[in-house]
């Protein structure tokens, strides 16, 4: 099971150290580095679950926080990670790698498996995990990437919000959307 960042209750005073971290580098461009630091390996986390490639994941890590770094000026904090933006940014790079490759947004495995050896019962959930890999690829262009920020990232709506630039109605109704197109799209396949 997932936890979201509002269920962890981030607490206000790691929030305002990062709002005072944020604010640091704004004023000054070393400081940049301690974000660099702190959200790099989530980033890469992110640019290669969606790549499966090393490099062109370190492209995207390095583009973001490029790009970051030359918008910190336009950054406004909102009382929400930081990490959130960086997100945002990330996920528009991704999308522009694969405008250039023409390529699709793969979706990892989302089943877990057991620790206990069972061919039969890991050959079903593979092939579920396909199932719903080749459903969440269908889906619409922000469906996907909600499902795939709050599942694959584990963000909340707050956190999604932010990093796709909508409310967090607007997620919930996504989420929601996606969901059912899912569930429809699933429930033949289990008949």
């Amino acid at each position: 099971m997932t936890v979201c960042v509002e269920e962890r209750r981030v607490s206000q005073t790691a929030l305002d150290e990062e709002r005072l971290m944020v604010e640091r580098a704004r004023r000054d461009p070393a400081a940049f580095g301690d974000l660099y630091s702190r959200y790099s390996n989530q980033i890469y986390a992110y640019a290669y679950k969606r790549t499966h490639d090393r490099e062109d994941a370190e492209d995207i890590t390095s583009d973001t926080f490029m790009l970051a770094f030359e918008a910190m000026d336009r950054y406004e904090w909102r009382n929400v990670p930081f990490g959130a933006w960086l997100f945002r940014i990330a996920s528009n790079v991704v999308a522009a790698h694969y405008r250039k490759k023409r390529h699709s947004t793969p979706i990892d495995d989302v089943v877990l498996y057991d620790t206990d050896v069972d061919p039969e019962r890991d050959a079903i959930r593979s092939s579920d995990a396909d199932d719903l890999r080749r459903a969440v690829s269908l889906l619409k262009g922000d469906q996907r990437r909600v499902v795939e920020l709050r599942y694959d990232e584990d963000m909340c709506s707050r956190e999604i919000a932010q990093a796709m630039g909508r409310t967090e109605g607007s997620v919930r109704t996504l989420l929601h959307r996606a969901t059912r197109s899912l569930r429809s799209q699933m429930l033949p396949l289990s008949a």
